[in-house]
């Protein structure tokens, strides 16, 4: 993984949450969903075609899955019903508001706390624009909404 790569460093810009979300006629959005229910149901999974990746799985509970290459076409699939997957929770929120999705209350809790890094090759310095864009970010993501109580 990227942690053990000697000629790269690191710095850490925030941190985001990624909550499971379905739209609200989706069979997971009901209330008092059974362990391993989540299984038998569409996850959209967000793929990473990375090499550093390959072969590994983030909260994929489900065998049924269709892998995305494309955070905004997985977000449309779900608010559509195609099936359930975790987003990160500021992307979502005013569909929450709004009640285009759902938070689900999954029995295996597939959401998750990421730690969000800038990386860049250890033999050169971030120049002006980089520099910016590691603030941006950093400023951006200490703006996202964090975890609501249910």
């Amino acid at each position: 993984m990227i942690g053990d790569q000697p000629t790269l460093e690191r710095q850490a810009v925030g941190a985001i949450d990624l909550i499971p979300v379905a739209a609200p006629s989706h069979p997971l959005a009901r209330p008092g969903i059974a362990p391993g229910e989540s299984r038998r149901h569409l996850q959209l999974v967000l793929t990473d075609r990375s090499p550093r990746t390959e072969g590994l799985k983030f909260s994929v509970l489900s065998p049924l899955t269709w892998r995305l290459g494309d955070l905004g076409a997985k977000h449309s699939l779900l608010k559509e019903g195609l099936g359930w997957g975790n987003m990160p929770r500021g992307m979502v929120a005013g569909d929450l508001t709004s009640g285009a999705l759902v938070e689900l209350d999954l029995p295996e809790k597939p959401g998750a706390h990421y730690g969000l890094n800038a990386l860049w090759r250890r033999d050169t310095r971030l120049g002006p624009a980089a520099s910016w864009l590691v603030d941006a970010f950093k400023e951006e993501l200490a703006a996202c909404p964090g975890p609501v109580s249910r």
